[in-house]
Protein backbone atom coordinates (compact mmCIF):
# COMPACT_ATOMS: atom_id res chain seq x y z
CA UNK A 1 0.00 0.00 0.00
CA UNK A 2 1.56 3.15 -1.34
CA UNK A 3 1.81 5.78 1.66
CA UNK A 4 -0.25 8.91 1.65
CA UNK A 5 1.74 11.72 0.42
CA UNK A 6 1.19 15.05 2.65
CA UNK A 7 0.69 18.47 1.28
CA UNK A 8 2.91 21.27 1.93
CA UNK A 9 0.40 24.32 3.50
CA UNK A 10 0.60 27.05 1.47
CA UNK A 11 2.49 30.50 2.89
CA UNK A 12 1.28 33.25 3.86
CA UNK A 13 0.11 35.97 1.66
CA UNK A 14 1.55 39.02 0.75
CA UNK A 15 -1.72 41.32 0.47
CA UNK A 16 0.36 44.78 0.32
CA UNK A 17 1.84 43.39 -2.46
CA UNK A 18 -1.15 41.92 -4.37
CA UNK A 19 -2.96 45.64 -3.31
CA UNK A 20 0.05 47.66 -4.97
CA UNK A 21 0.17 44.99 -7.67
CA UNK A 22 -3.59 45.97 -8.38
CA UNK A 23 -2.94 49.65 -8.14
CA UNK A 24 -0.14 49.61 -10.80
CA UNK A 25 -1.98 47.41 -12.93
CA UNK A 26 -5.07 49.84 -13.14
CA UNK A 27 -3.19 52.68 -13.95
CA UNK A 28 -1.38 51.48 -16.34
CA UNK A 29 -4.80 50.46 -18.35
CA UNK A 30 -6.50 53.55 -17.57
CA UNK A 31 -3.28 55.20 -19.08
CA UNK A 32 -2.84 52.84 -21.96
CA UNK A 33 -6.82 53.78 -23.06
CA UNK A 34 -6.17 57.32 -22.31
CA UNK A 35 -3.21 57.09 -24.63
CA UNK A 36 -4.71 54.96 -27.69
CA UNK A 37 -8.26 54.28 -27.28
CA UNK A 38 -10.48 56.48 -25.03
CA UNK A 39 -9.73 60.05 -23.61
CA UNK A 40 -12.17 62.44 -21.73
CA UNK A 41 -12.43 66.13 -22.67
CA UNK A 42 -14.38 69.09 -21.97
CA UNK A 43 -16.10 71.17 -24.11
CA UNK A 44 -15.17 74.82 -23.03
CA UNK A 45 -16.56 77.19 -25.87
CA UNK A 46 -20.29 77.26 -27.87
CA UNK A 47 -18.95 76.62 -31.43
CA UNK A 48 -20.81 73.74 -31.70
CA UNK A 49 -23.93 74.53 -29.85
CA UNK A 50 -26.55 73.31 -29.62
CA UNK A 51 -25.46 69.86 -29.99
CA UNK A 52 -22.39 70.50 -27.40
CA UNK A 53 -22.60 73.00 -24.70
CA UNK A 54 -19.65 74.92 -23.83
CA UNK A 55 -19.89 76.44 -20.21
CA UNK A 56 -23.56 78.28 -19.97
CA UNK A 57 -25.93 79.07 -17.57
CA UNK A 58 -29.60 77.92 -18.09
CA UNK A 59 -31.99 80.07 -17.66
CA UNK A 60 -35.95 80.03 -17.64
CA UNK A 61 -37.54 82.85 -19.14
CA UNK A 62 -39.78 84.91 -16.88
CA UNK A 63 -42.14 85.59 -19.87
CA UNK A 64 -42.78 82.09 -21.45
CA UNK A 65 -41.32 79.49 -18.76
CA UNK A 66 -38.96 78.65 -21.89
CA UNK A 67 -35.67 77.13 -20.50
CA UNK A 68 -32.89 78.08 -22.33
CA UNK A 69 -28.93 77.71 -22.44
CA UNK A 70 -27.04 80.84 -22.67
CA UNK A 71 -23.24 81.17 -23.05
CA UNK A 72 -20.74 81.79 -20.50
CA UNK A 73 -17.58 81.31 -21.94
CA UNK A 74 -16.39 84.81 -21.54
CA UNK A 75 -16.94 84.65 -17.67
CA UNK A 76 -15.47 81.43 -17.17
CA UNK A 77 -12.92 81.79 -19.07
CA UNK A 78 -12.53 85.10 -20.65
CA UNK A 79 -10.14 85.19 -24.14
CA UNK A 80 -8.58 88.44 -23.37
CA UNK A 81 -7.78 87.75 -19.61
CA UNK A 82 -10.43 90.25 -18.46
CA UNK A 83 -13.79 89.50 -16.28
CA UNK A 84 -17.02 89.51 -18.19
CA UNK A 85 -20.50 89.56 -15.90
CA UNK A 86 -23.04 88.22 -18.33
CA UNK A 87 -26.31 89.77 -16.70
CA UNK A 88 -28.49 89.25 -19.64
CA UNK A 89 -29.89 87.57 -22.58
CA UNK A 90 -32.52 86.80 -25.10
CA UNK A 91 -35.12 84.50 -25.13
CA UNK A 92 -35.28 82.32 -28.30
CA UNK A 93 -38.90 81.30 -27.83
CA UNK A 94 -40.60 84.75 -26.77
CA UNK A 95 -37.86 86.78 -27.42
CA UNK A 96 -37.78 88.55 -24.31
CA UNK A 97 -34.88 90.19 -23.35
CA UNK A 98 -34.12 88.46 -19.42
CA UNK A 99 -31.88 90.71 -17.09
CA UNK A 100 -30.86 89.25 -13.74
CA UNK A 101 -28.52 90.22 -10.56
CA UNK A 102 -24.86 89.51 -10.19
CA UNK A 103 -24.51 85.86 -8.66
CA UNK A 104 -27.97 84.97 -10.12
CA UNK A 105 -27.46 82.17 -12.42
CA UNK A 106 -23.90 80.60 -11.94
CA UNK A 107 -23.08 79.25 -15.24
CA UNK A 108 -21.97 75.12 -15.90
CA UNK A 109 -18.60 73.74 -16.87
CA UNK A 110 -19.01 72.77 -20.50
CA UNK A 111 -20.19 68.98 -21.50
CA UNK A 112 -17.52 66.25 -20.69
CA UNK A 113 -16.93 64.00 -23.90
CA UNK A 114 -15.52 60.97 -24.44
CA UNK A 115 -12.98 60.69 -27.68
CA UNK A 116 -12.85 57.50 -29.02
CA UNK A 117 -8.96 58.03 -30.70
CA UNK A 118 -8.05 54.89 -31.94
CA UNK A 119 -11.36 54.95 -34.40
CA UNK A 120 -9.82 55.86 -37.44
CA UNK A 121 -6.36 54.37 -37.26
CA UNK A 122 -8.98 51.01 -37.16
CA UNK A 123 -9.77 51.94 -40.61
CA UNK A 124 -13.55 53.51 -39.64
CA UNK A 125 -13.50 57.12 -41.16
CA UNK A 126 -13.12 59.72 -40.71
CA UNK A 127 -16.50 59.95 -42.06
CA UNK A 128 -18.51 62.83 -43.76
CA UNK A 129 -20.67 64.46 -40.42
CA UNK A 130 -18.58 62.96 -37.61
CA UNK A 131 -17.75 65.17 -34.58
CA UNK A 132 -14.24 65.37 -34.47
CA UNK A 133 -11.30 66.30 -32.19
CA UNK A 134 -7.97 67.36 -33.77
CA UNK A 135 -4.87 69.64 -33.14
CA UNK A 136 -5.92 73.76 -33.57
CA UNK A 137 -3.08 73.94 -36.94
CA UNK A 138 -2.91 77.38 -36.71
CA UNK A 139 -1.60 77.14 -33.01
CA UNK A 140 -1.34 73.46 -32.19
CA UNK A 141 0.48 74.47 -28.76
CA UNK A 142 -0.27 77.66 -26.50
CA UNK A 143 2.18 78.40 -23.80
CA UNK A 144 3.01 74.60 -23.26
CA UNK A 145 -0.82 74.25 -23.35
CA UNK A 146 -2.13 71.68 -26.48
CA UNK A 147 -5.25 73.24 -28.28
CA UNK A 148 -7.53 70.56 -29.31
CA UNK A 149 -10.17 71.96 -31.36
CA UNK A 150 -13.91 69.95 -32.01
CA UNK A 151 -16.19 70.46 -34.96
CA UNK A 152 -17.99 68.40 -37.44
CA UNK A 153 -16.35 67.22 -40.41
CA UNK A 154 -17.80 67.96 -43.53
CA UNK A 155 -15.53 68.18 -46.73
CA UNK A 156 -13.05 65.14 -47.44
CA UNK A 157 -10.31 65.44 -49.64
CA UNK A 158 -10.58 66.59 -53.52
CA UNK A 159 -13.63 67.88 -53.24
CA UNK A 160 -15.01 71.65 -53.31
CA UNK A 161 -17.46 72.81 -50.65
CA UNK A 162 -20.07 75.51 -51.39
CA UNK A 163 -21.89 77.56 -48.52
CA UNK A 164 -25.14 78.98 -50.12
CA UNK A 165 -28.37 79.93 -48.39
CA UNK A 166 -27.27 78.00 -45.23
CA UNK A 167 -27.04 74.47 -46.89
CA UNK A 168 -23.49 72.81 -47.57
CA UNK A 169 -22.79 71.67 -51.40
CA UNK A 170 -20.31 69.10 -52.75
CA UNK A 171 -18.59 68.63 -56.12
CA UNK A 172 -15.70 66.43 -57.11
CA UNK A 173 -15.42 67.63 -60.36
CA UNK A 174 -14.54 71.21 -60.47
CA UNK A 175 -10.37 71.41 -61.31
CA UNK A 176 -7.33 73.79 -60.62
CA UNK A 177 -4.83 73.35 -63.53
CA UNK A 178 -1.34 74.33 -61.67
CA UNK A 179 -0.40 76.15 -64.85
CA UNK A 180 -3.37 78.53 -64.90
CA UNK A 181 -2.38 82.11 -64.30
CA UNK A 182 -4.22 85.13 -62.92
CA UNK A 183 -3.74 88.60 -64.66
CA UNK A 184 -0.26 88.72 -62.85
CA UNK A 185 1.37 86.22 -64.36
CA UNK A 186 0.93 84.19 -61.59
CA UNK A 187 -0.40 80.95 -60.47
CA UNK A 188 -3.63 81.12 -60.30
CA UNK A 189 -4.02 78.07 -57.94
CA UNK A 190 -0.47 78.11 -56.12
CA UNK A 191 0.97 74.52 -54.65
CA UNK A 192 3.18 75.05 -51.59
CA UNK A 193 7.09 75.46 -51.89
CA UNK A 194 9.02 72.00 -51.96
CA UNK A 195 9.43 71.18 -48.44
CA UNK A 196 6.47 73.57 -47.56
CA UNK A 197 3.63 70.52 -48.38
CA UNK A 198 2.83 70.83 -44.77
CA UNK A 199 0.92 73.96 -45.39
CA UNK A 200 -1.52 72.69 -47.47
CA UNK A 201 -3.98 73.59 -44.92
CA UNK A 202 -3.78 77.47 -45.11
CA UNK A 203 -7.17 78.72 -45.46
CA UNK A 204 -8.42 82.73 -46.59
CA UNK A 205 -7.70 84.39 -42.71
CA UNK A 206 -5.82 82.47 -41.36
CA UNK A 207 -2.88 85.21 -40.45
CA UNK A 208 -5.42 86.97 -37.92
CA UNK A 209 -6.66 83.34 -36.32
CA UNK A 210 -2.85 82.98 -34.81
CA UNK A 211 -1.54 83.88 -31.49
CA UNK A 212 2.01 82.39 -31.38
CA UNK A 213 3.23 82.75 -35.00
CA UNK A 214 3.87 85.22 -37.24
CA UNK A 215 1.99 85.76 -40.51
CA UNK A 216 1.83 81.99 -42.55
CA UNK A 217 0.98 84.03 -45.76
CA UNK A 218 3.32 86.77 -47.06
CA UNK A 219 2.48 86.09 -50.52
CA UNK A 220 -1.29 86.36 -49.74
CA UNK A 221 -1.73 81.98 -50.60
CA UNK A 222 -4.65 80.56 -49.67
CA UNK A 223 -4.91 76.80 -50.43
CA UNK A 224 -8.68 76.49 -50.39
CA UNK A 225 -9.01 78.51 -53.01
CA UNK A 226 -11.47 80.47 -51.66
CA UNK A 227 -14.25 82.11 -53.81
CA UNK A 228 -12.09 81.39 -56.79
CA UNK A 229 -14.04 82.09 -60.30
CA UNK A 230 -13.96 77.98 -61.56
CA UNK A 231 -15.61 77.03 -58.81
CA UNK A 232 -17.94 79.80 -58.36
CA UNK A 233 -18.82 79.62 -61.84
CA UNK A 234 -19.42 76.24 -62.00
CA UNK A 235 -21.82 76.53 -58.92
CA UNK A 236 -24.29 78.92 -60.67
CA UNK A 237 -24.12 76.62 -63.74
CA UNK A 238 -24.99 73.67 -62.32
CA UNK A 239 -27.92 75.96 -60.14
CA UNK A 240 -29.24 77.35 -62.95
CA UNK A 241 -30.11 74.00 -64.85
CA UNK A 242 -31.61 73.05 -61.36
CA UNK A 243 -28.76 70.64 -60.04
CA UNK A 244 -28.84 68.54 -63.27
CA UNK A 245 -25.66 66.23 -64.10
CA UNK A 246 -24.62 67.05 -67.17
CA UNK A 247 -21.49 65.81 -69.24
CA UNK A 248 -18.42 67.86 -69.24
CA UNK A 249 -19.66 69.78 -66.21
CA UNK A 250 -19.13 70.35 -62.68
CA UNK A 251 -22.03 69.24 -60.79
CA UNK A 252 -22.45 70.09 -57.09
CA UNK A 253 -25.13 68.44 -54.76
CA UNK A 254 -26.24 68.91 -51.61
CA UNK A 255 -25.28 67.22 -48.44
CA UNK A 256 -28.10 66.12 -46.37
CA UNK A 257 -27.84 65.11 -43.05
CA UNK A 258 -28.78 61.94 -41.17
CA UNK A 259 -32.09 62.04 -39.14
CA UNK A 260 -30.01 61.88 -35.95
CA UNK A 261 -27.94 64.85 -36.96
CA UNK A 262 -31.48 66.66 -37.74
CA UNK A 263 -33.20 66.21 -34.21
CA UNK A 264 -29.25 67.27 -32.76
CA UNK A 265 -28.94 69.95 -35.06
CA UNK A 266 -31.95 71.63 -34.87
CA UNK A 267 -32.52 74.90 -33.43
CA UNK A 268 -36.39 75.85 -31.49
CA UNK A 269 -38.41 79.10 -33.68
CA UNK A 270 -41.36 78.37 -31.33
CA UNK A 271 -43.05 75.99 -28.76
CA UNK A 272 -46.37 77.13 -28.36
CA UNK A 273 -46.49 75.61 -24.89
CA UNK A 274 -44.70 78.51 -23.51
CA UNK A 275 -46.90 81.44 -24.81
CA UNK A 276 -46.21 85.34 -23.27
CA UNK A 277 -47.67 86.30 -19.84
CA UNK A 278 -47.68 89.92 -21.47
CA UNK A 279 -48.84 89.26 -25.01
CA UNK A 280 -51.64 87.14 -24.43
CA UNK A 281 -52.75 90.28 -21.28
CA UNK A 282 -52.44 93.05 -23.53
CA UNK A 283 -54.44 91.67 -26.81
CA UNK A 284 -51.15 90.99 -29.21
CA UNK A 285 -52.19 88.63 -31.30
CA UNK A 286 -51.45 84.82 -31.15
CA UNK A 287 -49.01 83.48 -32.95
CA UNK A 288 -50.75 80.32 -33.93
CA UNK A 289 -54.72 81.33 -35.06
CA UNK A 290 -57.21 79.42 -37.49
CA UNK A 291 -59.88 80.91 -40.00
CA UNK A 292 -62.70 78.56 -41.32
CA UNK A 293 -63.83 75.69 -39.23
CA UNK A 294 -60.83 76.21 -36.47
CA UNK A 295 -61.78 76.56 -32.40
CA UNK A 296 -59.16 76.92 -29.87
CA UNK A 297 -59.54 76.24 -26.53
CA UNK A 298 -58.29 80.03 -25.30
CA UNK A 299 -58.98 83.26 -27.56
CA UNK A 300 -55.80 85.03 -25.94
CA UNK A 301 -53.30 82.05 -25.28
CA UNK A 302 -54.73 79.16 -27.62
CA UNK A 303 -52.89 75.78 -27.06
CA UNK A 304 -55.94 73.26 -28.26
CA UNK A 305 -57.03 73.77 -31.73
CA UNK A 306 -60.43 71.49 -32.83
CA UNK A 307 -61.70 71.51 -36.73
CA UNK A 308 -65.18 70.55 -37.73
CA UNK A 309 -66.72 71.06 -41.06
CA UNK A 310 -66.29 69.33 -44.54
CA UNK A 311 -65.08 72.99 -46.08
CA UNK A 312 -61.11 72.66 -45.52
CA UNK A 313 -59.69 74.99 -42.47
CA UNK A 314 -56.17 76.60 -42.39
CA UNK A 315 -54.22 77.15 -39.00
CA UNK A 316 -51.27 79.42 -39.86
CA UNK A 317 -48.30 80.00 -37.52
CA UNK A 318 -46.96 83.63 -37.80
CA UNK A 319 -43.74 85.02 -36.61
CA UNK A 320 -44.46 87.90 -34.40
CA UNK A 321 -41.51 89.24 -32.77
CA UNK A 322 -40.36 92.05 -31.87
CA UNK A 323 -39.55 95.22 -34.25
CA UNK A 324 -36.04 96.85 -34.43
CA UNK A 325 -35.92 99.35 -31.19
CA UNK A 326 -37.10 103.06 -32.33
CA UNK A 327 -36.32 106.42 -30.27
CA UNK A 328 -38.13 107.02 -26.90
CA UNK A 329 -39.98 110.20 -27.71
CA UNK A 330 -41.04 113.30 -25.03
CA UNK A 331 -44.59 114.49 -25.32
CA UNK A 332 -42.88 117.23 -27.09
CA UNK A 333 -40.97 115.22 -29.56
CA UNK A 334 -37.52 115.72 -28.60
CA UNK A 335 -35.28 112.47 -28.03
CA UNK A 336 -35.33 110.74 -24.63
CA UNK A 337 -31.95 110.60 -23.19
CA UNK A 338 -30.45 108.88 -20.38
CA UNK A 339 -28.63 110.64 -16.97
CA UNK A 340 -25.42 110.14 -19.50
CA UNK A 341 -26.60 112.10 -22.72
CA UNK A 342 -27.15 108.73 -24.73
CA UNK A 343 -30.24 108.67 -26.41
CA UNK A 344 -33.31 106.02 -25.71
CA UNK A 345 -34.16 103.34 -27.90
CA UNK A 346 -37.26 100.78 -27.05
CA UNK A 347 -38.91 98.26 -28.57
CA UNK A 348 -42.18 96.30 -28.84
CA UNK A 349 -41.93 94.68 -25.69
CA UNK A 350 -40.99 98.43 -24.46
CA UNK A 351 -44.18 100.06 -26.40
CA UNK A 352 -47.14 97.16 -25.20
CA UNK A 353 -45.85 97.69 -21.06
CA UNK A 354 -46.54 101.20 -21.25
CA UNK A 355 -49.65 101.06 -23.08
CA UNK A 356 -49.38 100.91 -26.73
CA UNK A 357 -51.84 98.09 -28.39
CA UNK A 358 -51.10 99.11 -32.70
CA UNK A 359 -49.21 97.67 -34.88
CA UNK A 360 -47.02 96.01 -32.49
CA UNK A 361 -45.31 92.25 -33.16
CA UNK A 362 -45.94 92.33 -36.59
CA UNK A 363 -45.21 89.18 -38.60
CA UNK A 364 -41.76 88.64 -39.58
CA UNK A 365 -38.94 86.39 -40.97
CA UNK A 366 -38.10 83.30 -39.91
CA UNK A 367 -33.65 84.28 -38.76
CA UNK A 368 -31.12 82.19 -37.35
CA UNK A 369 -31.52 83.52 -34.42
CA UNK A 370 -29.78 81.46 -31.34
CA UNK A 371 -30.90 82.27 -27.58
CA UNK A 372 -27.71 80.79 -26.64
CA UNK A 373 -25.97 83.71 -28.59
CA UNK A 374 -26.98 86.49 -27.02
CA UNK A 375 -25.73 86.89 -23.93
CA UNK A 376 -24.89 90.12 -22.36
CA UNK A 377 -22.35 92.18 -20.58
CA UNK A 378 -23.41 94.50 -17.99
CA UNK A 379 -22.83 97.46 -19.69
CA UNK A 380 -22.57 96.91 -23.09
CA UNK A 381 -25.77 95.62 -23.71
CA UNK A 382 -26.82 94.31 -27.86
CA UNK A 383 -29.55 93.03 -29.45
CA UNK A 384 -29.22 89.75 -31.69
CA UNK A 385 -31.79 89.06 -34.26
CA UNK A 386 -30.24 86.89 -36.67
CA UNK A 387 -28.60 87.98 -39.98
CA UNK A 388 -30.35 85.65 -42.42
CA UNK A 389 -33.94 84.19 -42.96
CA UNK A 390 -34.41 80.12 -42.68
CA UNK A 391 -36.38 78.26 -45.04
CA UNK A 392 -35.46 74.78 -43.99
CA UNK A 393 -38.43 74.25 -40.80
CA UNK A 394 -39.47 71.76 -39.06
CA UNK A 395 -42.93 71.59 -37.54
CA UNK A 396 -44.28 69.00 -34.72
CA UNK A 397 -47.61 68.82 -33.27
CA UNK A 398 -50.12 66.05 -31.76
CA UNK A 399 -53.17 65.33 -33.77
CA UNK A 400 -56.31 63.41 -33.76
CA UNK A 401 -58.32 62.44 -36.52
CA UNK A 402 -61.85 61.57 -37.09
CA UNK A 403 -62.80 58.63 -39.71
CA UNK A 404 -63.23 61.04 -42.54
CA UNK A 405 -60.51 63.52 -41.91
CA UNK A 406 -57.69 64.50 -43.79
CA UNK A 407 -54.86 66.78 -42.45
CA UNK A 408 -52.04 68.98 -44.27
CA UNK A 409 -48.54 69.81 -42.94
CA UNK A 410 -47.47 72.70 -44.80
CA UNK A 411 -43.82 74.28 -45.05
CA UNK A 412 -43.30 76.95 -47.45
CA UNK A 413 -40.41 78.46 -49.04
CA UNK A 414 -41.28 81.68 -50.92
CA UNK A 415 -43.12 80.22 -53.54
CA UNK A 416 -42.76 76.91 -53.59
CA UNK A 417 -45.16 74.87 -50.96
CA UNK A 418 -43.93 71.63 -49.61
CA UNK A 419 -46.57 69.18 -47.84
CA UNK A 420 -47.23 65.57 -46.28
CA UNK A 421 -51.39 64.85 -46.66
CA UNK A 422 -52.77 62.13 -43.68
CA UNK A 423 -55.94 60.26 -43.51
CA UNK A 424 -56.55 57.18 -41.78
CA UNK A 425 -54.13 54.57 -43.34
CA UNK A 426 -52.62 56.63 -45.99
CA UNK A 427 -50.08 59.66 -46.29
CA UNK A 428 -49.35 61.15 -49.51
CA UNK A 429 -46.40 63.45 -49.96
CA UNK A 430 -46.62 66.64 -52.35
CA UNK A 431 -44.68 69.31 -53.36
CA UNK A 432 -46.15 72.46 -55.62
CA UNK A 433 -49.27 70.29 -56.06
CA UNK A 434 -47.17 68.02 -57.14
CA UNK A 435 -47.80 64.29 -56.06
CA UNK A 436 -44.27 62.20 -55.18
CA UNK A 437 -45.84 59.47 -53.80
CA UNK A 438 -48.11 57.85 -51.66
CA UNK A 439 -47.92 54.98 -49.13
CA UNK A 440 -50.16 53.53 -46.19
CA UNK A 441 -48.75 54.28 -42.24
CA UNK A 442 -50.08 52.89 -38.85
CA UNK A 443 -52.25 55.85 -38.43
CA UNK A 444 -55.43 54.90 -36.70
CA UNK A 445 -58.67 57.25 -36.49
CA UNK A 446 -59.45 58.73 -32.70
CA UNK A 447 -56.21 57.89 -31.49
CA UNK A 448 -53.59 60.42 -30.89
CA UNK A 449 -50.41 60.47 -32.98
CA UNK A 450 -47.18 62.66 -32.28
CA UNK A 451 -46.14 63.89 -36.38
CA UNK A 452 -42.97 65.57 -36.96
CA UNK A 453 -42.55 67.06 -40.47
CA UNK A 454 -39.32 68.85 -41.88
CA UNK A 455 -38.00 70.26 -45.34
CA UNK A 456 -34.35 69.85 -44.31
CA UNK A 457 -31.94 69.90 -46.65
CA UNK A 458 -34.19 69.61 -49.84
CA UNK A 459 -35.97 66.71 -48.62
CA UNK A 460 -39.42 65.91 -47.30
CA UNK A 461 -39.47 63.79 -44.21
CA UNK A 462 -41.92 62.63 -41.75
CA UNK A 463 -42.27 61.29 -38.39
CA UNK A 464 -44.93 59.23 -36.67
CA UNK A 465 -45.09 58.48 -32.99
CA UNK A 466 -41.22 58.93 -33.38
CA UNK A 467 -40.91 56.47 -36.18
CA UNK A 468 -39.27 57.63 -39.53
CA UNK A 469 -41.84 57.15 -42.49
CA UNK A 470 -38.92 55.64 -45.40
CA UNK A 471 -39.73 56.42 -48.88
CA UNK A 472 -37.90 53.68 -50.25
CA UNK A 473 -40.33 53.79 -53.24
CA UNK A 474 -40.09 57.46 -54.58
CA UNK A 475 -38.32 60.30 -53.58
CA UNK A 476 -39.84 63.35 -52.31
CA UNK A 477 -36.48 65.88 -52.69
CA UNK A 478 -36.85 69.32 -54.41
CA UNK A 479 -34.63 71.97 -55.38
CA UNK A 480 -34.32 74.67 -52.38
CA UNK A 481 -35.63 78.08 -53.74
CA UNK A 482 -33.85 81.20 -53.02
CA UNK A 483 -35.24 83.28 -50.00
CA UNK A 484 -34.63 87.12 -49.36
CA UNK A 485 -36.40 89.48 -47.60
CA UNK A 486 -39.82 88.58 -45.51
CA UNK A 487 -43.02 88.26 -48.41
CA UNK A 488 -46.04 89.69 -46.40
CA UNK A 489 -48.01 88.15 -48.82
CA UNK A 490 -47.27 85.05 -47.53
CA UNK A 491 -46.66 85.70 -43.60
CA UNK A 492 -47.63 82.31 -42.38
CA UNK A 493 -44.16 80.09 -43.25
CA UNK A 494 -45.77 76.62 -42.15
CA UNK A 495 -49.39 75.92 -41.23
CA UNK A 496 -52.06 73.02 -40.84
CA UNK A 497 -55.25 72.43 -43.57
CA UNK A 498 -57.92 70.29 -42.09
CA UNK A 499 -61.09 69.28 -43.42
CA UNK A 500 -63.66 67.53 -41.26
CA UNK A 501 -62.91 66.64 -38.20
CA UNK A 502 -59.60 66.60 -36.18
CA UNK A 503 -57.98 68.05 -33.26
CA UNK A 504 -54.20 69.26 -32.73
CA UNK A 505 -52.14 70.64 -30.29
CA UNK A 506 -48.55 70.60 -28.80
CA UNK A 507 -47.44 73.10 -31.52
CA UNK A 508 -43.36 73.23 -32.15
CA UNK A 509 -41.89 74.88 -34.76
CA UNK A 510 -37.97 74.54 -35.05
CA UNK A 511 -35.25 75.53 -37.67
CA UNK A 512 -32.16 74.17 -39.53
CA UNK A 513 -28.68 74.59 -38.67
CA UNK A 514 -27.81 77.66 -40.99
CA UNK A 515 -24.02 77.59 -42.30
CA UNK A 516 -23.26 81.27 -42.64
CA UNK A 517 -20.36 83.32 -45.13
CA UNK A 518 -16.93 83.48 -43.79
CA UNK A 519 -17.03 86.55 -42.89
CA UNK A 520 -21.26 87.35 -43.14
CA UNK A 521 -20.19 88.73 -46.12
CA UNK A 522 -19.47 86.26 -48.79
CA UNK A 523 -19.81 86.78 -52.53
CA UNK A 524 -23.13 88.67 -53.65
CA UNK A 525 -24.66 85.80 -55.53
CA UNK A 526 -28.24 88.02 -56.81
CA UNK A 527 -29.92 91.38 -55.96
CA UNK A 528 -31.31 89.85 -52.85
CA UNK A 529 -28.51 89.87 -51.57
CA UNK A 530 -27.46 85.66 -51.16
CA UNK A 531 -24.30 85.22 -50.72
CA UNK A 532 -22.31 82.20 -52.01
CA UNK A 533 -18.90 80.83 -50.13
CA UNK A 534 -16.90 77.99 -52.20
CA UNK A 535 -13.46 76.19 -50.58
CA UNK A 536 -10.88 73.54 -51.93
CA UNK A 537 -10.66 70.28 -49.82
CA UNK A 538 -6.91 69.29 -50.78
CA UNK A 539 -6.20 65.54 -50.62
CA UNK A 540 -5.51 64.30 -46.98
CA UNK A 541 -7.11 67.09 -45.98
CA UNK A 542 -10.83 67.95 -44.04
CA UNK A 543 -13.17 70.51 -43.70
CA UNK A 544 -14.75 70.97 -40.72
CA UNK A 545 -17.17 73.59 -39.42
CA UNK A 546 -18.86 74.57 -35.68
CA UNK A 547 -22.34 73.60 -35.55
CA UNK A 548 -23.16 76.71 -34.37
CA UNK A 549 -21.91 78.31 -37.44
CA UNK A 550 -22.26 82.42 -36.67
CA UNK A 551 -20.22 81.69 -33.33
CA UNK A 552 -17.25 79.32 -34.71
CA UNK A 553 -13.78 80.18 -35.86
CA UNK A 554 -13.49 77.13 -38.22
CA UNK A 555 -12.18 76.23 -41.72
CA UNK A 556 -14.33 78.67 -43.40
CA UNK A 557 -11.84 81.17 -41.80
CA UNK A 558 -8.10 79.53 -40.92
CA UNK A 559 -8.38 76.65 -43.35
CA UNK A 560 -8.49 73.12 -43.22
CA UNK A 561 -7.81 70.48 -40.98
CA UNK A 562 -4.48 67.80 -41.84
CA UNK A 563 -5.60 64.06 -41.59
CA UNK A 564 -2.50 63.86 -39.14
CA UNK A 565 -3.51 66.00 -36.40
CA UNK A 566 -7.15 64.25 -36.29
CA UNK A 567 -7.12 62.82 -33.08
CA UNK A 568 -10.43 60.74 -33.14
CA UNK A 569 -14.57 61.17 -32.69
CA UNK A 570 -15.97 62.33 -29.76
CA UNK A 571 -19.15 59.90 -29.35
CA UNK A 572 -20.09 60.13 -26.16
CA UNK A 573 -21.51 62.80 -23.14
CA UNK A 574 -20.85 61.79 -20.09
CA UNK A 575 -21.42 64.66 -17.65
CA UNK A 576 -23.83 66.68 -16.98
CA UNK A 577 -26.17 63.14 -16.39
CA UNK A 578 -29.50 65.05 -18.07
CA UNK A 579 -27.36 65.29 -21.35
CA UNK A 580 -25.71 61.91 -21.15
CA UNK A 581 -26.03 60.05 -24.73
CA UNK A 582 -24.44 59.39 -27.75
CA UNK A 583 -23.11 62.55 -30.03
CA UNK A 584 -25.09 62.61 -33.43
Amino acid sequence: MAAATKTKPAGPKDSLREIVETIVFVIALVLMLKLFVVEAFVIPTGSMAETLFGYQKNITCVECGHIFPVNSSEEAEPADGRFHLIDGATCPNCRKRQDWKPKENGYDSGDRVLVHKAIYSLGFGPTRGDVVVFKYPVDPQVNHTAQNYIKRLWGLGDETLAIFQGNLYRSADVTYPADELNTFGRPKFPRPEPGSEDRLWEGPMVDSHSRTTPPYRSAGIDFTYHNCDRAIDAFKANRADGFQRSEGKASFRMLQKTDAQILAMRRIVYDNEHQSKTLAGKGVPPRWTGDTGWKADKDAAPKVFTHSGAAPGRLGYSHRVSGPPTPALLPNGEQLRDPGGFAVFVDDWRKVETGYSEGLFPPGAITNFLGYNTAEEAGNRRRSTGDFTVPDLMLECRAKLDADAELTLELTQETTRTQVVLTPGTVTFKIDDRIMGTMPVDLTAGREVDLRFSNFDGELRLWINGRRVKTDSFSPSFTPVEVGAFNPKNPAPTSIVVSNGATVSNLKLWQDTYFTPAANDGVNYNSIGLTLDTFYVQPGHFLCLGDNSGQSSDSRKWGLVPERLMLGQAQFIFFPFGRMGFIK
